[in-house]
């Protein structure tokens, strides 16, 4: 059951990773189409540098760690099935 769930989080967490980092990316170089309608400010100021950085840092370990489920190795490790001296 858990490789199951492995084998769709690593796919899902790719896809969402890799286009939460590139939609972030467009946001940085555009940041002012990226303030949404917001009843509250509608022209309020749009995000700073620095959340954009987190947002960035935050979706590319989502992509890491989606990556890294689809190319890691499969199977058992050799290594462990030796017994200790």
């Amino acid at each position: 059951m858990l490789r199951f769930v492995l084998r769709v989080l690593g796919p899902l967490a790719t896809l969402l990773g890799g286009l939460g980092a590139l939609m972030t990316v467009i946001g940085m170089l555009d940041p002012v189409s990226v303030q949404l309608s917001n009843d509250a400010d509608p022209f309020g100021e749009p995000p700073t540098l620095v959340a954009s950085l987190g947002h960035l840092a935050l979706w590319s370990a989502i992509l890491a760690f989606g990556l890294w489920l689809l190319l890691r190795p499969r199977g058992k490790r050799h290594d462990t099935d030796r017994a200790a001296p």
